[in-house]
């Protein structure tokens, strides 16, 4: 007797069938979410959808307050291969140059890009939206397209001028496109786009601003499927939309230097030479010269290029390096001509050899040692048009101030690497290796800090301390710290050869923050001082916070310069390097 085979069950249900079908949905899934700097969620947002289906099949992202600019290319914030990126970016229309934005992602396989396009779009003060029509590959009968709009209404936009003009929109979308179905998201803020369109209905009912509900997604069906998603850094919920933005300017050359001497070796030597009268045998001959040119000019030739670029007078100075010019000119007896006729012949050096100085990327600063009696410059012009004169700029990476003062750059700096930090968060987050978490941060952090390093001894140096406390958070290892050499360097330049930081059982991390004070205080501790005859021996016992104590000597401090030292020692036990024993 056969045994009686059992049919093999199978999982049902809605929510199977449409993970089954994911790009062929009745209505577009869509997230939406209100990213601020999608640059800095590019991450988060390739992370989920590479790891996540459900982001990852999503037909439609629409993200408001992108904060991208016309310099930002659609492939550098493009998440994945199977998305095609429709944006619009803010503009001066608005008031503003920052933040703003909003932009579409849509699923390749859900609506390839040629069936996608946009259809208005608008930058105010008031309202900041994006309106994309989608034909889908699969689409119910009822349908005839998708139309999604993108909306952001700043926080303090007049809602009514928005609200008009969304209305206006619909209802001019309705009329063109009848049977189409009309999708409204983006952040909304105070506004309530019910009071312009009462047909439509508002879907988000969770809050995504702490207890408030700031993102709206409208559309004039009912009871479409929504759930929450755990948080992307920003407010997300997924419900029913979708669409993207892409340049129309011309994509600048990326052929490589290599592609070209390829191709510049395929020219045949016997074809007759052109127009330019140029043969293919000197092209082949002089391929590896012409092959840096035809793609990039090269810093190299750039500075051979530019060398009989010289000054008029000997008052005078030319700086170069490569395509970077600086023009330094001293203002003797209030007579700025000699400076004024060197920026007048760069800018017929120039013209002469069809080399274009822009006058709006110049700036103008002015160093005077005398700021107690400032007077009126005159105003440099470039081809007619007036230098902006600045009170600091940035040279080869650093920030020269016009009181030749170091806290603009300093700042600067630490801002930079607090802002990689997130890049560092992001690595662990994803459970990376010891290993390339201290490389990134040699690679993107540690050289930030440590560029124009000699700059951090004349600023106070509090900043980078705390950021280099923060990657030991995240590296979970040590901090590359100064090498023993180079601590006994600074202490011989100080005339301090008897103080020896290393014969101490601290870290070297505390090594560094003693050694920076025992700079900053150097008429302190300098050999001057301790040679004095009056002085007395003087050896002060101290406790490293969380470290074995140790003894610092000071040998032969004088006793007028006691209060000094004491006000040294108050302020490292201020900032938690030490504590004084009793």
């Amino acid at each position: 007797m056969e045994a009686k085979k059992e049919a093999q069950s199978r999982r049902g249900g809605v929510r199977n069938r449409l993970q089954s079908q994911a790009h062929r949905p009745p209505l577009p899934s869509m997230l939406l979410a209100n990213v601020q700097s999608l640059e800095n969620k590019l991450d988060d947002l390739r992370a989920r959808i590479k790891f996540q289906r459900d982001i990852r099949d999503c037909n439609i992202l629409c993200l408001s307050e992108t904060w991208l600019t016309s310099l930002v290319p659609d492939t550098l914030v493009t998440p994945a291969e199977h998305f095609s990126v429709f944006r619009i970016d803010r503009t001066e229309k608005s008031g503003k140059t920052r933040g703003g934005g909003v932009c579409f992602m849509t699923n390749n396989n859900w609506c390839s890009p040629k069936g996608t396009k946009i259809l208005s779009s608008s930058c105010s003060p008031h309202l900041e939206h994006l309106t994309i029509m989608c034909r889908p590959i699969f689409l119910p009968n009822e349908f005839t397209s998708v139309i999604s709009t993108a909306v952001y209404i700043p926080p303090q936009a007049n809602t009514d001028k928005a609200l008009s003009v969304l209305h206006d929109v619909t209802i001019g979308l309705q009329t063109r496109h009848p049977d189409a179905a009309l999708i409204m998201a983006g952040n909304f803020n105070k506004a309530n786009l019910k009071k312009v369109l009462p047909n439509f209905v508002q879907h988000i009912k969770c809050p995504t601003r702490k207890d408030k509900t700031l993102d709206h997604c409208y559309m004039p069906f009912k009871n479409p499927f929504i759930s929450q998603l755990s948080g992307i850094r920003s407010h997300c919920h997924f419900a029913d939309p979708g669409i993207q933005t892409e340049d129309d300017a011309r994509a600048g050359s990326d052929a490589r230097e290599d592609d070209v001497r390829r191709e510049l070796k395929r020219v045949k030597t016997r074809k007759a030479a052109g127009p330019d009268r140029i043969s293919g045998r000197f092209i082949r001959t002089c391929v590896d010269l012409l092959a840096p040119v035809f793609t990039t000019m090269s810093p190299l030739l750039y500075s051979l290029y530019t060398h009989d670029c010289a000054t008029r007078h000997n008052s005078n100075t030319i700086v170069k390096f490569a395509d970077d010019t600086v023009v330094v000119g001293p203002i003797t007896n209030n007579d700025e001509r000699a400076y004024l006729q060197e920026v007048s012949d760069l800018t017929t050096w120039c013209k002469d050899n069809s080399l274009l100085l822009n006058g709006k990327n110049t700036k103008e600063m002015v160093v005077d040692f005398c700021p107690q009696r400032r007077r009126s410059y005159t105003p440099l012009l470039i081809d007619g048009t007036p230098v902006e004169r600045v009170s600091s700029f940035k040279y080869l990476g650093v920030h020269f101030s016009e009181d030749f003062s170091w806290a603009v750059h300093t700042d600067t700096v630490v801002k930079k690497a607090r802002q990689r930090l997130y890049h560092l968060r992001q690595l662990r987050r994803f459970k990376v290796s010891q290993r390339i978490l201290k490389s990134f941060y040699s690679a993107a952090i540690q050289s930030t800090l440590t560029g124009a390093i000699s700059l951090w001894y004349v600023e106070e140096l509090p900043s980078p301390e705390k950021v280099s406390a923060n990657i030991q958070v995240f590296t979970q290892g040590p901090v590359p710290t100064k090498s023993p050499e180079q601590r006994k360097e600074v202490l011989n330049n100080l005339g301090l050869q008897d103080l020896d930081l290393d014969g101490c059982e601290v870290s070297d991390q505390w090594k560094d923050r003693l050694l920076h004070l025992i700079v900053k205080y150097e008429l302190v501790f300098s050999k001057d001082k301790m040679d004095c005859g009056e002085a007395t021996d003087f050896i002060h016992k101290i406790h490293l916070v969380d470290e074995r104590p140790f003894r610092l000597p000071y040998r032969r401090v004088p006793p007028t310069q006691y209060k000094k030292l004491r006000t040294a020692l108050n302020e490292m036990e201020e900032k938690g390097i030490i504590r004084k024993s009793h």
